[in-house]
């Protein structure tokens, strides 16, 4: 019985390990904005310029290890 519930604990610790997400280390760097933004639904201010662009973003289902098929 010990080694069976030390086998059910080594099982579940290795699916723990091997379930850490490809894009963990991806970041994004959100800075203030500088200027005014107007809610007009056309992002041609300055400060839209200045922002970093977010892309090649993952799938979430069925799994998140590759890349989205259509650009968002």
């Amino acid at each position: 019985m010990k080694n069976v519930l030390f086998f059910v604990w080594f099982i579940l610790l290795s699916l723990n390990a091997s379930s850490q997400k490809v894009n963990a280390a991806w970041q994004l760097r959100i800075h203030r904005a500088t200027g005014t933004i107007n809610m007009d639904g056309i992002a041609d201010e300055e400060t839209w310029k200045q922002a970093e662009v977010a892309k090649d973003f993952f799938m979430v289902l069925p799994t998140d290890t590759s890349h989205s098929r259509v650009k968002t």
